[in-house]
């Protein structure tokens, strides 16, 4: 399912730019590699979790697609039109379809994943995470997962007091 246009609130180059340069701001974690994986160029492991992450995110994507489109519409008939309950629904929801919260949990779950597979790999075979759920989405043009994607304001994922990812 690709959601309607008007229903997006932000632009693919944008997100893409702001999400991949947003871990790479605050990377002092180890794992993490310093150049960019595209698909074709990681280790054969890598492609058991990315399908892992497909199958799981494909659903998760769709619901918050649809769950996205019933709060701007029930918005919409209380102010009365679209734009406006479209606006309205951003103050209140600035992620999006992306503040979903299943789908806040299942990124959340394959970023570790990523990682856990990281450290059992020298550095120069390492993907970043970020690569896999967002970049490499766009590079197999599964839309209904980008889209969600890229409507986060940032990834649900944070640095503990050792450097770690958590």
């Amino acid at each position: 399912m690709q959601i309607p246009p008007e229903y997006l609130h932000h632009r693919i180059d944008r997100g893409m730019k702001r999400l991949l340069c947003l871990s790479r701001d605050v990377a002092t974690v180890p794992e993490t590699p310093g150049a960019r994986r595209h698909r074709a160029d990681a280790a054969p492991e890598f492609e058991r979790l990315y399908r892992a992450y497909l199958g799981d995110m494909r659903p998760i994507a769709i619901e918050a697609q649809h769950w996205w489109q019933r709060i701007v519409d029930n918005t919409a008939s209380i102010h009365g039109s679209f734009e406006e309950g479209k606006r309205v629904a951003l103050v209140v929801r600035a992620s999006g379809m992306s503040a979903n919260e299943n789908y806040v949990s299942c990124i959340r779950e394959h970023w570790f994943a990523f990682t856990r597979l990281n450290l059992t790999l020298p550095l120069e075979q390492r993907v970043p995470p970020e690569d896999a759920l967002l970049l490499w989405p766009l590079e197999d043009e599964i839309e209904d997962i980008y889209q969600v994607v890229i409507s986060m304001l940032y990834w649900p994922i944070g640095i503990d007091a050792k450097g770690n990812w958590c």
